[in-house]
């Protein structure tokens, strides 16, 4: 199942409530959702060791973060270290790198982590 990380959650619910009459049960629902594929189109920001557990975390377009393991291959971890280390308390979309990809759901107790598995793009900030 691949779709927008925005809407996932939305269509996901969407799939589940309109294919069958009967309610799925919480437990059944996050199995499901649990390492769903999905593209991603948004920032990503690293930070070694200043956000707490997450060096990595992507941005979708509305400013959501999702903390992100990159299981990409070394290359591309190692570009986005270098490319998109970003510090500052203050956080604006445009002062990150824009990152389009492929990864999955990673559900960690009640949290949303995402793997990104494959990047087809990789672009630093515009300024």
């Amino acid at each position: 199942m691949t779709m927008k990380v925005p809407c996932f959650i939305f269509a996901v619910i969407g799939v589940a409530t309109s294919s069958s009459a009967e309610p799925v049960s919480l437990p059944g629902y996050l199995q499901r959702l649990d390492k769903a594929e999905v593209t991603l189109n948004g920032h990503i920001r690293y930070d070694d060791g200043g956000l707490g557990d997450y060096d990595f975390v992507f941005y979708d377009e509305d400013g959501v973060g999702f903390p992100v393991t990159i299981d990409a291959d070394r290359k591309s971890r190692e570009q986005i270290e270098a490319e998109c280390a970003h510090s500052h308390f203050i956080l604006r979309l445009i002062d990150l790198c824009r990152i389009e990809g492929l990864g999955t759901i990673d559900l960690q107790g009640n949290r949303i982590h995402l793997n990104i598995d494959v990047i087809n793009d990789l672009s630093r900030p515009a300024n």
